[in-house]
């Protein structure tokens, strides 16, 4: 297993990672994160910055039919969620999530996925980067300036998540 510090490129500029996600939620009452967000001085702050994310949540699960929920319960081992220069005035968010050897739930996902998607009749295109199968769709909403994608590998127990295919390819070509 190749740590997510090993694999992404030189040009993160952001990125939280935890080694275990099981074992995080069966110990998160013991951490200090737990007593940060358990505070009630702190449910102000909590309040104002979940709204803006649960919105998001909810446009993602709208565009793409990913249920953060489910994608939730998919992690068996490490996840990272990392932001990456791509190029001048772009960036790559990522979020590589460890499955292990049981990949059925994470299928399911990416079926229903897929699914909306091509009933929405966004552009899919499959490529391979160093061995390994990227799938890619066009996501721009019309009144959109720019291009948005979203793409996605399977590697090695893991799946990768991104808004930008060079951050894939950035990944992929230190994979190893």
């Amino acid at each position: 297993k190749v740590p997510a510090e090993q694999v992404l490129p030189p040009a993160t500029m952001f990125m939280v990672s935890v080694p275990d996600v099981t074992e995080l939620k069966t110990r998160f009452d013991e951490t200090v994160w737990s007593d940060i967000f358990t505070n009630p001085e702190m449910a102000g702050l909590w309040g104002a910055l979940s709204k803006p994310l649960e919105e998001a949540l909810e446009e993602m699960k709208k565009e793409t039919g990913i249920d953060w929920h489910d994608l939730a319960e998919i992690p068996a081992g490490e996840m990272t969620v990392s932001v990456t220069r791509i190029a001048r005035g772009k960036i790559g968010v990522s979020v590589s999530i460890e499955y292990g050897e049981d990949d059925e739930a994470l299928n399911k996902i990416l079926a229903k996925v897929e699914e909306n998607l091509e009933d929405e009749n966004r552009e899919k295109t499959v490529s391979e980067i160093e061995g390994t199968e990227v799938v890619q769709y066009e996501i721009t909403p019309e009144d959109a300036p720019n291009p948005q994608h979203l793409c996605w590998f399977q590697k090695d127990g893991f799946f990768v998540l991104s808004n930008q295919p060079r951050a894939l390819e950035a990944v992929l070509l230190r994979w190893d």
